[in-house]
């Protein structure tokens, strides 16, 4: 309490030092300006320089220094002063402060003329504050539109492919279809089975993501979105949210048991927008260029592995040549996309065929290497023949259907798609966010201790984080 009361006194001990510096006759507005400054400046970018500094290794200065210019946080209690951003309102907000600078300006001009070199700059800076934070509370004009390059396309894309490859690994029967919190590779491999209601959500989304960049077809993300929902339904819930932790092979919440706000909240949001999602699906084409776009993304870490991979001349059963022979002959068959249904076949016919034989080169090319390069090209090319084959299982559901696109399969896959819209809709609006709400201090708990029945102490400004 009594610091608070030192800070809440600070600022007008300031301005009237500043006031004093300015006025009386026997003091040196140079060096108590001086003085008035460096007090304010000093506390203010000692953190800022401290900050500089990276305590953790792995980051590159360039990374950490825009991670620290960009960690700023504002109270929810602030966030309506933004509102209008109109010249006026600024003004309106901040006339106390005009009116106070104002005043002192009048001050030292009637008492200390002499002052005004030192006083005069800054009394001027205090009464355009509201423009300059009105300026600098506008939004910037957006300039041209800066957009990707295809290396730099291509770049992200591959990032995106291998962080699903994760998903596709760990996303088993064993852990009922929920995403493993993570895995570890050093000093040995040990995958964490749990998980959390920020992990399930993600998951769900990198599905459908998944589909569309092209990496699994429609009816391959139907069937994983539909073993997750139908394992989280099954899970404990309080007030229709999730606990924080469950563990992935027995479905039992761990202790102790803790509704997490933002967990619940992340997952919410996921919910909502996969149910949006699938809803839009509905409306698409299942085939189009982002199935050979995936195609080539999972194509692309086999040829940057043959690149860096030393063959050895004369004494392999399969030779370098042959490698990248059948990659280059599985990247011709990819080309452009076909326009016509039975161009779709035919492509895919040969794609099939070039799947199988590229993987029966790189399974004898793994036992041959006998390293981490020939397990890699191995884990990429099944990757290759899983994608064209999940492809293949969609053609397979058009080619069924009628002229008008309607058929048994395909209106089933949309009454799949609806019920996965409807379950996911109903699972973010069943949470009961209200016992979470301190109605006291207008903000968000943190979360819900379930064996004490009390709330955290702790609240989350979520409006404006």
């Amino acid at each position: 309490m009594l610091d608070n009361l030192r800070r809440s006194l600070s600022a007008p001990s300031l301005f009237l030092l500043g006031v004093a510096a300015w006025t009386l006759p026997a003091v040196s507005p140079l060096l108590w300006t001086g003085l008035l400054l460096g007090s304010v400046a000093v506390p203010a970018f000692m953190p800022v320089l401290d900050g500089l500094i990276p305590r953790r290794q792995g980051f590159s200065k360039r990374s950490h220094l825009r991670a620290t210019g960009s960690d700023m946080w504002v109270p929810a209690a602030q966030v309506g002063y933004g509102a209008d951003l109109r010249l006026r309102a600024f003004y309106l907000h901040l006339r106390w402060s005009v009116l106070l600078a104002s005043g002192a300006g009048v001050l030292f001009v009637i008492l200390k003329p002499a002052a005004w070199p030192v006083a005069g700059p800054l009394v001027l800076l205090w009464v355009l504050s509201p423009v300059l934070a009105w300026r600098l509370s506008v939004p910037w004009k957006p300039g041209e539109r800066h957009r990707l390059s295809q290396s730099e396309e291509r770049s992200l894309r591959l990032i995106a492919r291998r962080t699903w490859r994760f998903f596709e690994t760990f996303v088993t029967k064993e852990d009922h279809f929920l995403p493993p919190d993570n895995f570890q590779e050093d000093p040995e491999p040990v995958v964490a089975h749990r998980t959390s209601p920020t992990n399930m959500g993600l998951y769900l989304l990198s599905t459908m993501a998944a589909h569309d960049f092209g990496w699994i077809g429609i009816l391959d993300m139907a069937h994983r979105l539909e073993a997750t929902l139908e394992t989280m339904t099954s899970l404990r819930r309080f007030h229709g949210h999730l606990a924080n932790w469950y563990d992935t092979r027995d479905l039992r919440p761990l202790d102790p048991l803790y509704i997490s706000t933002v967990d619940s909240g992340n997952l919410a949001g996921h919910l909502i927008a996969l149910s949006q999602g699938c809803h839009q699906l509905m409306r698409r084409p299942l085939l189009g260029p982002q199935i050979l776009d995936g195609i080539r993304d999972a194509l692309q870490p086999v040829l940057d592995t043959v690149e860096k991979t030393t063959f050895r001349p004369r004494s392999e059963t399969v030779t370098a040549l042959q490698v990248r022979e059948a990659l280059n002959a599985m990247s011709a068959v990819l080309g452009d996309p076909p326009t016509a249904l039975p161009e779709w076949e035919r492509r895919f016919e040969a794609l099939e065929t070039s799947a199988e034989n590229l993987l029966d080169i790189a399974s004898t090319l793994s036992t041959v290497l006998e390293n981490e390069d020939g397990s890699e090209i191995l884990t990429w090319t099944t990757a290759v023949r899983d994608t064209v084959r999940s492809h293949a299982r969609d053609l397979e559901l058009i080619r069924h259907a009628d002229p008008d696109g309607f058929g048994t399969a395909a209106i089933t896959l949309e009454h799949r798609l609806s019920a996965l819209a409807l379950q996911a809709e109903q699972m973010a609006w069943a949470m009961d966010f209200r016992f979470l709400f301190d109605s006291s201090r207008k903000l968000f708990s943190i979360g819900f201790r379930v064996a004490d029945n009390t709330l955290d102490p702790s609240c989350y400004d979520l409006l404006a984080s």
